[in-house]
Order: C-alpha cells, then sequence, then structure tokens
C-alpha cells in the first residue's frame, strides 16, 4: 500500500534517548517523510532553522527541572519565533497511539 500523505515530519528529541522511537515507529509504518532532530544537541537551533518539514511532532519535555525548561524554550522558539507547525503530544497516528 503507497503512502498518499506528501508532508515532511521532523521529530523532536529531547534528552531521553527513546524520546523519538514511538514517533519514527509511526512514520515508518506509514511510509511518511521524516528526520530527528535532537533539541538538546548544541546545533539544533540551525538544524531547526534549515529543515523543510510542514509539521514537528513533539514528545514530553525533559524528565528534570533543567532539561524541561530548556525544552520549553526551545519549542517556544520554534513554534512562536519561526511559526512553524507544531503537532501536540498525544494523538492517534494510524493504529498506534503516541
Amino acid at each position: 500500500m503507497k503512502n498518499h500523505i506528501s508532508m515532511k515530519f521532523t521529530i523532536q528529541k529531547n534528552e531521553d534517548h527513546k524520546s523519538d522511537m514511538k514517533w519514527e515507529l509511526a512514520c515508518r509504518s506509514m511510509k511518511l517523510d521524516y528526520c530527528i532532530i535532537d533539541l538538546t544537541a548544541h546545533d539544533w537551533h540551525e538544524k531547526v532553522r534549515l529543515d523543510t518539514s510542514d509539521c514537528f511532532l513533539l514528545k514530553l519535555p525533559g524528565e528534570t527541572f533543567k532539561y524541561k525548561t530548556v525544552y520549553d524554550e526551545r519549542i517556544y522558539v520554534i513554534s512562536e519565533v519561526m511559526k512553524s507547525n507544531i503537532y501536540p503530544l498525544l494523538m492517534v497516528f494510524g493504529n498506534i497511539i503516541i
């Protein structure tokens, strides 16, 4: 079955090394075009700025207060300053609940 969705997605990874796994599984199973950007990496802003995705897919913010603040600030920059589309935490994607 060929996928008819022509959007590109970017999965926003946080400090949890497994934070992108469910989104990645969903994108693969739906044969969607996607990439992953680690919001804790030193070059996150440059990668987001150059990204051509239609939508950013998010996971819960960081597990510690320190990372939660960083995550929240970076999501603010992506959504409010850069005016990029962001998809909320919970959704049903095909048969996968994230």
